[in-house]
């Protein structure tokens, strides 16, 4: 049964990061991976584009399922070295209901802090804004409706 309710995707990019001093020797951005998380399912791995020896691809695309009545199911990015857990540089958790603010069919790029407590890493920014505290990356967001032939 096809729905008449739209149903929307994220295209997440990785494009740079700006990280602690003591971070940058050791964790290059050849190194880099964003391990993606959809209302606490993992989704996939991304890395900057960086020559030829990269492991993940620089960008994929989450459906952002409805969820549970009263729940906001969150975006996590837990950024790290894409092969171990250390070296950790931080994470941060968007709010769905703050990637659907953006227009659709709209390329957001912008710059996120990160968070060294996955606890308490919460954006309450919006899309579009910049954040210049560091550890920080910068992404690119890309908001879509799903074509009803793939629900």
């Amino acid at each position: 049964m096809i729905s008449n309710i739209p149903q929307y995707q994220v295209r997440f990019r990785l494009v740079d990061a700006v990280l602690e001093d003591e971070q940058v020797d050791e964790l290059p951005h050849s190194r880099l991976g964003c391990f993606l998380q959809y209302d606490g399912q993992f989704v996939d791995a991304v890395m900057m584009k960086d020559g030829a020896h990269q492991i993940k691809p620089n960008h994929v695309t989450i459906p952002l399922l409805d969820p549970q009545p009263g729940d906001d199911p969150k975006l996590t990015m837990v950024v790290k070295d894409i092969q171990n857990d250390e070296p950790y540089s931080g994470s941060l958790s968007i709010a769905r209901s703050i990637i659907l603010e953006g227009d659709l069919n709209t390329p957001y790029v912008q710059w996120l802090t990160l968070f060294d407590d996955q606890g308490d890493d919460e954006y309450d920014g919006a899309m579009g804004l910049n954040d210049d505290e560091e550890p920080r990356i910068q992404v690119e967001f890309l908001i879509t409706e799903v074509p009803k032939a793939e629900i």
